[in-house]
Parts: structure tokens; C-alpha cells; sequence
């Protein structure tokens, strides 16, 4: 599989296939990893690492000087390590910026947001200490050259911030080409399977002009102009096993403008359209599917009474964006004359049902919090928010 995914690694259109069928069968894809990606896909142990060279704007240039790197020098212990050992021609901004954002220093215990904040200082510092050493500057009480940890320099910390889960997976999909940790079409496949007859991978079968019906999340949304000044709109519908093209033209945007959002999970029926082997889609109709009932029942969080403040809210969207999933979220409040009050959240506050989730909930919120069991009746997702931000 990870020579497959290699083989495919310039391919938008295949690449998901393979990592959707890696799911199938078990088989994590992990992050890429400074430590120990290579340039492609590799197989380590049962578990497949994404290689650097596929992060956009990372050439195989600089991958071959990080592996150097760490195989000469050894294994980096930080960010400030890796900025120490390895070459200066990789510190470049864009190339760091795009390693960070995909992930590539996560296992070294560094969050995303907090190195992005840190980074450039960490990088200043190395390059003048790297432009010291060339120039012969260092003393002879410092360490020998090439080893250069014995030379006082301000220690900078890394914050412990993380972006959202759901910013996340964003990010994952614009600098490697597609969502990697997770998909925000998992748990809808049986829903969207009996609401559409064809997937991504599925539309080369079908010749040109062919009515289809397929679903999927609607991503690199771009409002655009006829000549006559009509609004209609393009985009990116990514189901698990691909990505296709599709054009929203100005009839078509009319009616269906206000659910044509980014990540927005939608059924489009629409014409094929096939251009040299290129295959793109014209929408026709759109409609959001209801996935309330496919995705399982919600999750509740219990707030007793006085418990649920401005504060305790915060901490309960930062507790639900870092576990993104397919499963809805429902708070309850106890209300003065003792009948519990429920709220639906609306559907960015999704979450994957997961031990480390409930412990987070039950740290935050008190043994109690978490109630997973079925519940019947529900305000409605719009109406949840502001609802319990006023009850707050």
C-alpha cells in the first residue's frame, strides 16, 4: 500500500482511493514525521508514514538534507535540535511554515500553533549561531565544531496551543493534498450510499452528459462572474475515494447559494462532463442530507445548576474541537424546576466517540458530564448555540 500511495503521490485523483482503501483494510496513515519520513510513503511496522516530499512546497531537495541530517547526526530531540543539525538552506520560511502546518514536528511533542508562534526566533537564533561557527568565532572554551549545544543561547519554549481539530484537518488537506488523521465524511458512508448512485472513482464509467447523483464535502469554494454579471460558483466535491470539479452555474447558485458553504456535506445532481480524459461535473440540483440519524444518536454533556458560565463554555467548544468526528453533541441543563432543558449543537461541534474524550469532559465538567445514550427530543441544531449561550 505504501508503494501504491507512493506511485500516486502527484495524483489527486487516485491518491484518495488508495488512502480510503488503506482505511478499509486497517492500515493507519500517519502524519509525515521529520524523525522518520522519508521522501515517500513508508511502511513502518503496521503503519504507513506520508512522505515529506509530499507536503506542498517541500522539494525532495530538502528532504534528502533533513535525512542526512538525522542520519548523520542523530535523531532530533525538538525543534531547536533540528534547526541546529540541519543544513541553513532548509530553514527556509515557507518550507518550515508548511512542515510545521502539516504536522511534520508533532512527534517531537511540539503543537502546530504553539511552534508556528515560536518558530522564527528558534531559526534566527541557529543561523547566527551556524554563520558564528562558519566564520570561526567561537572560542576555544566552546564545544568542537559541529557540535555546537555547548554554546549558552536563549532556551525558547514552545507554547502548548493547538488550532481546532477541525482547522486541523483543513490544514492537512491543503498542504498534503487531502484529509489524512480523519475524514469529515466518516460515518455518513451508508447515508450518502443510499442517497446517490456513484462515487468520485466511480465517474469515469459514465459517458459524457450523464445524469449522475453523488455526495461528498465541498471544499475550495470560488465565487465567480459570467459576462453578464451573474453570480455562480466552482468548487472541489471530495468523497471518501476522490475529487471532482464541479460548477455551480448562476441558475443552479440561485437557489441553492445558502447551503453552498465550505465543508459543507452535500447530495449535488448534476451532468458529466468529460474533456480529454479530464472529467468534471455541472450541478444541477443540490441538497444537504440529514445525517442527525445516520451518525448515531448525540452525546449529552450534563452542566448542573450554576455550573454552566461564559468560562465553561470555552473550555467545552476547545474540549470538543480537538476530538473532530461524525458523531453529533447535545448539552443538557438542569433547569430550576428540576426538568432537564437539551440542546443540539450544531454540526461544526461533531465529535469522535472516544475514551480520551470522555476523560477530557469528565476532568473539565465532573464525573457526571458524559451521558452517551440515546436521546429523542432535540432543539433544533440552529436554534442550539445561541440557546445555550443565553441559558448561560
Amino acid at each position: 500500500m505504501a508503494a501504491l500511495l507512493t506511485s500516486v503521490r502527484n495524483n489527486k485523483d487516485n491518491k484518495p482511493l488508495y488512502l480510503n482503501e488503506c482505511r478499509r483494510l486497517g492500515i493507519p496513515v500517519r502524519l509525515p514525521d521529520v524523525n522518520a519520513s522519508e521522501a515517500d510513503f513508508t511502511p513502518r511496522g503496521e503503519e504507513i508514514l506520508f512522505g515529506l516530499a509530499a507536503v506542498r512546497g517541500v522539494g525532495e531537495g530538502v528532504v534528502e538534507r533533513i535525512v542526512t541530517a538525522r542520519t548523520e547526526k542523530g535523531a532530533f530531540s525538538d525543534f531547536a535540535d533540528f534547526a541546529t543539525k540541519v543544513d541553513a538552506t532548509v530553514l527556509n520560511r515557507t518550507v518550515l511554515e508548511n512542515l510545521i502546518r502539516a504536522g511534520a514536528f508533532v512527534g517531537l511533542g511540539h503543537p502546530r500553533r504553539g511552534l508556528l508562534a515560536v518558530y522564527e526566533g528558534i531559526v534566527a537564533d541557529a543561523l547566527s549561531r551556524k554563520r558564528a561557527e562558519a566564520a570561526g568565532q567561537f572560542s576555544l572554551f566552546d564545544e568542537p565544531s559541529g557540535d555546537t549545544s555547548g554554546v549558552d543561547a536563549p532556551v525558547i519554549e514552545v507554547p502548548d496551543d493547538e488550532f481546532p481539530g477541525r482547522d486541523l484537518l483543513k490544514l492537512e488537506r491543503e498542504l498534503l493534498g487531502l484529509y489524512v488523521s480523519s475524514h469529515p465524511l466518516d460515518g455518513t458512508e451508508a447515508v450518502l450510499a443510499a442517497l446517490t448512485d456513484t462515487q468520485v472513482a466511480g465517474l469515469g464509467e459514465r459517458g459524457d452528459g450523464a445524469t449522475v447523483t453523488i455526495g461528498g464535502v465541498l471544499t475550495a469554494v470560488a465565487k465567480k462572474f459570467t459576462r453578464k454579471g451573474d453570480t455562480y460558483l466552482t468548487g472541489v466535491l471530495e468523497d471518501l475515494t476522490g475529487q471532482v470539479e464541479v460548477v455551480f452555474w448562476p441558475s443552479t447558485y440561485r437557489v441553492a447559494h445558502e447551503v453552498l458553504l465550505e465543508d459543507a456535506v452535500l447530495v449535488l445532481r448534476g451532468r458529466v462532463e468529460r474533456r480529454d480524459e479530464v472529467v468534471k461535473l455541472t450541478a444541477d440540483a443540490v441538497t444537504p442530507p440529514d445525517l442527525s440519524e445516520a451518525l448515531g444518536q448525540p452525546l449529552i454533556v450534563r452542566f448542573a445548576p450554576g455550573q454552566l458560565t461564559p468560562e465553561s463554555i470555552t473550555r467545552l467548544e476547545g474540549v470538543l474541537a480537538n476530538h473532530p468526528g461524525a458523531a453529533p453533541v447535545a448539552v443538557e441543563v438542569a433547569g430550576t424546576d428540576g426538568q432537564p432543558q437539551r440542546f443540539r449543537l450544531g454540526d461544526r461541534f461533531r465529535v469522535e466517540r472516544r475514551p480520551g474524550l470522555f476523560g477530557e469532559l469528565k476532568a473539565a465538567f465532573g464525573p457526571e458530564a458524559v451521558h452517551d445514550v440515546p436521546v429523542r427530543t432535540l432543539a433544533a441544531p440552529e436554534e442550539a448555540v445561541p440557546a445555550w449561550r443565553r441559558a448561560g
